[in-house]
């Protein structure tokens, strides 16, 4: 594809997979996954990827997306809510564990080790490319803790002290 005619979501797309490239393999430890680079549609959920796969198809093109060599899809849920807003469902996703709405990172009663971390534990680096601030709800769980999503000051100074390897956002 020349670079002229590539949409800004399709070199997007491509940043993780030539992140991952440039990272020789002697640098990476033995055993697990390689270097992680978490890449995250806000509000782009199966229903938005229908959509911009019947749009492609209509257009002659396909989803980068689609020839990715591992996808997954997680069903998220708030602890204490109906709907599941940015916080709770990245915060399942970065921990593993179900969290609450407004809440980053955290449950109350203690905070959840987050794959930012887990990372770094096993020498690994770890980032992120977002469609929305590096500073929202929905990357913070990954490298932040606080109470409510709103305080956006003090996931800035986290995002500092964690020093993912890649961060990347828009917004």
């Amino acid at each position: 594809v020349e670079m002229r005619t590539m949409t800004l979501w399709r070199a997007l797309a491509l940043l993780p997979l030539a992140l991952a490239a440039s990272c020789g393999r002697e640098s990476r430890p033995a055993g697990g996954p390689p270097n992680v680079v978490f890449f995250v549609g806000d509000g782009f959920g199966s229903g938005a990827w229908a959509v911009g796969r019947a749009l492609g198809i209509a257009q002659g093109q396909h989803l980068v997306l689609d020839d990715a060599p591992y996808l997954g899809f997680l069903d998220t849920r708030s602890q204490d809510a109906l709907v599941t807003d940015s916080a709770a469902a990245a915060t399942e996703w970065a921990t593993g564990r179900r969290g609450k709405n407004r809440v980053i990172g955290a449950t109350p009663a203690a905070p959840l080790p987050n794959l930012f971390e887990r990372q770094a534990k096993a020498g690994r680096g770890a980032g992120f490319i977002t469609t929305t601030r590096v500073t929202h709800a929905t990357p913070a769980p990954f490298y932040a803790r606080v109470r409510d999503r709103g305080d956006e000051q003090a996931i800035a100074a986290q995002v500092v002290g964690a020093l993912p390897t890649v961060a990347i956002g828009g917004g």
